[in-house]
Order: C-alpha cells, then structure tokens, then sequence
C-alpha cells in the first residue's frame, strides 16, 4: 500500500533534499500538493520505506518553525513543511502570516520552551489558541505546536508571540 508525505517545495536549509534526492531514487514518487502549492507530496511504495523516510527526519532540539496550514493539527514530520524556521533559543517572534484560503497560522517549538504568555494580533492582545505536544518521529523529543482557534482568510495578519 502506497504511502504519503508532505513537505516543503522550497527547503532554505537544504536539510530534508539529499533525503528526498534519495527516496526519489529509491523509487518514490514526487508531485505537488494541489492545495497548498508551498509543499510536495512524496509517495512512496511501501509503508516501510515511507516509514523509514519519516525516521530520518528529525526534528532538532533548539529551532523554531512558523507558518501555516489548512490541518488543525500537524504531525512531526509536517511541522518542518510549515516552510520557515530559525535557531533560537525561545518562541519570542513577530510574524506576519498569510492565510489566504482558509489556513490556521502556526509557531512549532520544543515543549521544553513552555507556552506562550501573551500573543497579540494586530497589537491587540488575543488568547484563542489551540496547544498541542507531537512527539517526534523517532521518539526522542516533544515538539510544542500552537495555532489559533480558528481558520483564518487574511493576507497580512500580524502576530507577536511572547
């Protein structure tokens, strides 16, 4: 039975592209996501190889990664395809969010980091958030993903994260 994963189109850090180069060469599959034209759907042919893909993705111990996505709720795997990310020490961040199309804006971090004490939209202090904890792939960490309560329809939403 064939298997999917979707990741970014576009990876600035270059760390899932020899991965991919090699699944591909392996025999999976590659097209791009119909609905959200920022990430690539790999399929591959078992189970197994999708699964062991998946294991070769880690997610690291002290990045950030921010966002969106049309899911209300995101694997380990999915959380590096929300397209940005830096080294950090912290969930602190300004960022501006396009969720044309119905998408929920996302900040992805180690729980380690707790959760967020104040979030503003638009300089205006907001609090309808959802939290939630992934484990990562290979089980030897905990990822924090927060996104608001709501899908949301603007091109330029404006959030601090503090």
């Amino acid at each position: 039975m064939a298997e999917t994963v979707y990741l970014p189109l576009l990876d600035p850090t270059n760390d899932l592209s020899p991965r991919v180069i090699a699944a591909l060469a392996d025999g999976a599959t590659a097209a791009r996501d119909p609905v959200d034209f920022d990430r690539i759907i790999i399929t591959f042919s078992t189970l197994a190889k999708a699964n062991a893909f998946k294991a070769s993705i880690s997610l690291p111990s002290s990045k950030l990664f921010w966002g969106v996505s049309a899911k209300a709720s995101l694997t380990a795997v999915e959380i590096p395809a929300l397209g940005n990310s830096e080294a950090a020490t912290g969930y602190l961040k300004s960022v501006v969010y396009n969720c044309s199309g119905g998408r929920y804006p996302y900040i992805a971090y180690p729980a380690g980091w707790g959760t967020p004490s104040a979030v503003t939209v638009g300089g205006l202090s907001f609090s309808d958030l959802v939290v939630s904890d992934v484990l990562d792939v290979d089980g030897d960490g905990t990822y924090r993903t927060v996104r608001f309560g709501y899908l949301q329809n603007g091109n330029t939403i404006q959030v601090e994260w503090k």
